[in-house]
C-alpha cells in the first residue's frame, strides 16, 4: 500500500491508530521499567527480555508515527 493513494481522512484515521498503540506501547514500557527497577538485583532474565522487547516495539511504533504525521502533514487531534 502506497501512503499516497490514500485521501487525508484514511490517512488520519490511521495517525490516531497508530498513536493511541504508541501510547499503549509506552505505558508498557514504562510498567517494565518500574519493575525492573524494583526488582534490582532480583531481576530476570525474562523481565529484562521483555523490557528489551517492549522497547523495540515501541521504537518500531513511533518511526511508523513519525511516517503517517510527515504524510498527513500535521498531529490529528485525539481523544483523551
Amino acid at each position: 500500500m502506497n501512503l499516497k493513494d490514500l485521501d487525508q481522512s484514511q490517512i488520519e484515521g490511521m495517525a490516531v491508530d497508530a498513536i493511541i498503540e504508541h501510547r499503549k506501547l509506552l505505558a508498557q514500557v514504562q510498567n517494565l521499567h518500574d519493575k525492573l527497577t524494583a526488582a534490582g538485583k532480583e531481576r530476570t532474565e525474562a523481565l529484562s527480555l521483555a523490557y528489551t522487547d517492549a522497547v523495540q516495539a515501541h521504537d518500531d511504533q513511533q518511526m511508523v508515527v513519525g511516517m503517517l504525521i510527515d504524510v498527513l502533514g500535521y498531529v490529528p487531534k485525539i481523544a483523551e
